[in-house]
């Protein structure tokens, strides 16, 4: 299995240097996700996609790039894996395909993903509250200045009404 898995490494280390590549996969990945993630053997496999999803696209985004370069390859190496229709079990065979899909990401969650996901996550939720600040901010920033303006418009209607 390692062996097999060889090859999805190395291409993953090619795609993480593209950043056109890394977000082509990660489509793909959200794809393959969306019509597989109802399956009854899914699991907590739909979780750790979705987050590994997430911090592909902030780090391709550079979002957030605290991600040393061996994990940033077995993630891209796992997904790789999971899109591709042909691999150990090809997909076209009902269930038993996806099987193996499910199998491998459990391995790259076990090779420190899953430990470098919960970084990931926390300092989501860490953004999540600086960003939800920064809109809210912006927000009034943007109220106060439709009120200053709404102020001066209404000034200058009373300054007509009075001549």
């Amino acid at each position: 299995m390692k062996k097999y898995l060889t090859g999805y490494v190395k291409k993953a280390k090619e795609i993480v240097k593209d950043e056109g590549a890394l977000r082509k996969i990660v489509q793909g990945a959200r794809v393959w996700l969306l019509r597989q993630k109802d399956l009854p053997f899914m699991g907590e496999t739909v979780e750790d996609m979705v987050g590994v999803i997430d911090l592909l696209t902030d780090y391709a985004d550079g979002k957030y790039r605290r991600v040393p370069g061996r994990i940033l390859a077995a993630m891209v190496a796992g997904i790789l894996y999971v899109v591709s229709p042909v691999n150990l079990i090809p997909d076209w065979i009902p269930l038993v395909g996806w099987l193996d899909d499910v199998a491998v990401f459990a391995i790259i969650m076990d090779l420190g993903v899953s430990a470098e996901l919960k970084k990931y996550r926390v300092w989501k939720q860490e953004r999540g509250g600086k960003q939800a600040d920064a809109d809210r901010h912006r927000s009034t920033e943007k109220q106060q200045e439709k009120d200053i303006w709404e102020h001066g418009r209404r000034e200058k209607q009373d300054d007509r009404h009075d001549q």
